[in-house]
């Protein structure tokens, strides 16, 4: 959602050199405190763990807005 993209922007804008983003879903989780050689973004899309990792589940919480279906090249919100 756009809520989210403009987070997500506003905050890169403002990361240090020694923070590192973190995404979940296409939503901007946190900041962590890193080295200036660490990532500045970490994401997680759609990680279900196999209790979880089902369909009915995954489409429940593709319907509350906390996952997405992604592909394996990149989320769906990078495009």
């Amino acid at each position: 959602n756009w809520e989210c993209y403009d987070k997500i922007v506003e905050t890169l804008k403002e990361l240090n050199d020694d923070e590192t983003l973190l995404v979940q879903s296409g939503k901007p989780v946190g900041v962590f405190k890193t080295h200036s050689n660490a990532p500045r973004v970490l994401i997680a899309n759609s990680n279900l763990v196999p209790h979880w990792a089902s369909w009915e589940h995954f489409n429940e919480l593709d319907a509350k807005g906390l996952a997405m279906y992604g592909q394996m090249t990149a989320g769906s919100w990078i495009y």
